[in-house]
């Protein structure tokens, strides 16, 4: 994770760091991360890349491969985004690619049990079982683990958007549905049952909400209608319309399952989905990404100022005036055969008449007989006449 606050910057800080790697191709990439995400002040422009080695990272800042690295100048404002679950879900975290975010994370792993348990499932069948059958119940399990994962970063939730199995979703995160009747909701949908919907479980939504296939916020008397979540979930209202919809509440839309190449792995596909929220502006706890065990600090190539000389010219020596003094005459020549005498005098400025601003400067020479300096002659000459003086 790299910002900056202005694109030059942002740049120059991507080429540093891509040196930087190049050079230290043994460098605890986890520490580095962990130094430039929760040890570097946000701003505006930014930049995430995720890389799997310091050679990868490397090379991935160098040519800014759009698969890898997100770049975007955040909105300022917007803290929460929209989170959007829906159905017939795909891409890297689904299948066995859910099953690996079991294992490699605390946060997926306790949400994946809690819908196990709310479904009485057997434990010799095991909880990863959920996320392998690839019906409505797969899609809640896996939806609803993700969004806890999101949680568990520090992305605040500003609305839900729901269709398919993720309205039920969208109504357990809201807190309109208990888990274990929004887990009943999926498998009865999924089955083609009628479920019913107890009026006593049902609570008042801590979050906007906009499913049923329309492009609009659920009123409160909806969301406390048990027959409006029994009956079967409508399809994706139109995503122009959601798009509106969420601009007008400055809100981003992030979707529950991230999308990403076909040789991205669920954890990659997840954390660059995270670096896209980061670098549009939705602020994530980077502490709690990084368990504390991966907490360590490095020394990074620091931000890179961009000094600007700001020098105040002096001012420009005003014009003489028509009444100025005149500038001093230049020295008159010695006559012929004069020389200076010893060292020169210092000019003086002889008294003028009144209102008179003359000046003139007066020289002492000596005029010498060949082979009889004894009759020297002493004279004074100024710019205007020469005087002789024994």
């Amino acid at each position: 994770m790299l910002s900056a606050r202005t694109g030059a910057a942002l740049d120059r800080a991507t080429g540093n760091l891509a040196r930087y790697l190049r050079s230290a191709p043994d460098a605890d990439l986890s520490a580095i991360a962990h130094t430039l995400a929760a040890g570097r002040a946000a701003h505006p422009h930014r930049r995430a890349a995720v890389c799997r080695d310091t050679g990868d990272g490397a090379l991935t800042l160098a040519i800014l491969d759009p698969e890898q690295v997100a770049t975007h100048e955040a909105e300022e404002g917007r803290d929460t985004a929209a989170l959007v679950l829906g159905g017939g879900v795909a891409g890297p975290a689904t299948g066995p690619g859910a099953v690996e975010l079991y294992r490699d994370l605390p946060e997926f792993r306790a949400a994946v049990d809690a819908c196990a348990t709310a479904l009485e499932l057997p434990a010799v069948t095991g909880p990863e079982a959920l996320l392998t059958t690839g019906d409505g119940v797969a899609d809640f399990v896996l939806q609803y683990a993700l969004a806890r994962v999101w949680e568990s970063w520090g992305v605040t939730w500003g609305a839900l958007i729901g269709s398919g199995p993720g309205q039920a979703v969208a109504g357990a995160l809201a807190g309109v549905l208990t888990l274990p009747d929004a887990l009943e909701l999926a498998r009865a949908h999924d089955a083609g049952e009628s479920p019913t919907v107890p009026p006593a479980r049902l609570a008042p939504a801590g979050l906007p909400l906009a499913v049923g296939g329309e492009a609009r916020w659920l009123e409160p008397q909806e969301a406390a209608d048990p027959a409006f979540w029994a009956k079967p979930p409508a399809a994706e209202a139109d995503p122009r319309a959601l798009e509106a919809l969420l601009a007008e509440a400055g809100m981003l839309a992030v979707d529950a399952v991230p999308a990403g190449a076909p040789d991205t792995t669920a954890l990659e596909a997840l954390l660059h989905a995270l670096g896209e929220v980061w670098t549009r502006g939705v602020a994530v706890d980077w502490q709690a990404r990084y368990p504390a065990e991966l907490a360590r600090r490095v020394p990074l190539p620091t931000y890179p100022f961009e000094r600007t000389r700001h020098w105040v010219e002096p001012p420009a020596a005003p014009a003489p005036s028509a009444g100025a003094a005149a500038p001093a005459a230049p020295a008159p020549a010695a006559p012929a055969g004069a020389r200076r005498c010893g060292r020169a005098s210092r000019p003086r400025t002889p008294r003028s008449s009144a209102g008179s601003s003359r000046t003139t400067s007066a020289h002492r020479w000596r005029r010498c007989s060949a082979g009889a300096p004894t009759t020297c002659r002493t004279w004074t000459g100024t710019c205007s006449t020469w005087m002789w003086t024994r």
